[in-house]
């Protein structure tokens, strides 16, 4: 049913939810996006998979930002990753967590996710 790979972006993602959301907000101040070379940098400073930035790069930066990204950061794993389904599968991690956590004290906005406007790029 669920792959390796599936169990691996499920856990790179939760990571960024969890770890680098609220790193990035106690470092840059809560924001509703970031930049991407902010984002990078702290992936790789905390530590965290690079396998799966690019939905990382989706939950706290402009759509836009995204889509310049991929267009020239493609990996095996990323390639097939458009915007909204990046964001989808993270918004799903995020509110799972949530919910089966039984913790009502986070809301969507934590953590930066936002509808992806607004925001320097800093690519």
């Amino acid at each position: 049913m669920f792959t390796r790979n599936w169990w691996r972006r499920r856990a790179a993602v939760k990571s960024y939810i969890k770890v680098l959301g609220p790193a990035l907000a106690k470092k840059s101040g809560r924001k509703r996006v970031y930049p991407v070379k902010k984002v990078r940098a702290l992936v790789k400073e905390l530590g965290l998979s690079e396998q799966y930035i690019a939905y990382a790069i989706a939950l706290y930066c402009k759509e836009a930002d995204f889509v310049r990204y991929s267009n020239n950061h493609q990996t095996s794993v990323d390639q097939a990753v458009s915007y909204e389904s990046a964001r989808n599968f993270g918004m799903t991690m995020a509110l799972s967590s949530i919910f089966w956590s039984g913790d009502s004290g986070h809301g969507a906005s934590d953590g930066g996710f936002d509808s992806g406007g607004g925001g320097d790029s800093g690519l």
